[in-house]
């Protein structure tokens, strides 16, 4: 494989998840018709789905409120819904990217663990949605212990696919680093990045 090849070959690979994340949640956020509720000051809340830190209980009734009674939650409520299916499209994207970038950095095949990660965000995309869905309809004061497990899964879901997303580039520069040996005549194989 040509040097050219497997950079552009790197590139699609870190592009694929990224591609399908930006696509699907713009496309999902049409779809449903979500908006995006403003503080006081008029700017938008940040969604609690994009919340890397978590959030609390507070945060939720204030982000809740600030959607309303009708379009708003009506939006929210389509949004969650469409993103019960949409974690299964973004794990395949990664595990299609994580795959392909392992084999162009000249690995058989990726690290299980890495794998594990996808496993694990997905689950919490799901855990996090049926619980915002859960929290959406609920009365009034909502149940720590419900937002507490949405937020949790909020933050593990975030940080598994950023850091999936993370050993993807890593994979993609080494299949760039691996192109440029190959072009130099050195066919030793490398290391194992991640083994």
């Amino acid at each position: 494989m040509t040097s050219a090849l497997l950079v552009l070959r790197s590139l699609v690979c870190v592009a694929v998840p990224l591609t399908v994340l930006l696509s699907g949640g713009a496309l999902m956020n049409k779809a449903s018709a979500r908006v995006f509720p403003s503080e006081g000051s008029g700017a938008a809340l940040k969604p609690l789905n994009q919340r890397y830190l978590g959030y609390d209980t507070a945060t939720v009734t204030a982000y809740f409120d600030g959607l309303g009674t009708g379009k708003g939650k009506e939006g929210e409520r389509r949004f969650l819904e469409f993103d019960l299916v949409f974690p299964t499209v973004f794990a395949a994207a990664l595990v299609a990217g994580l795959w392909m970038s392992a084999k162009a950095a000249g690995q058989r095949r990726p690290p299980l663990w890495a794998v594990g990660l996808i496993v694990i965000g997905l689950v919490a995309d799901w855990t996090e949605n049926l619980t915002q869905l859960r929290l959406l309809d609920a009365p009034l004061p909502l149940d720590d212990s419900v937002v507490n497990q949405a937020s949790s899964a909020t933050i593990v879901k975030l940080w598994t696919e950023t850091l999936v997303i993370v050993v993807i580039a890593a994979y993609a520069v080494a299949a760039v680093r691996r192109g440029r040996r190959l072009t130099r005549g050195q066919t030793q194989p490398s290391a194992s990045l991640f083994s």
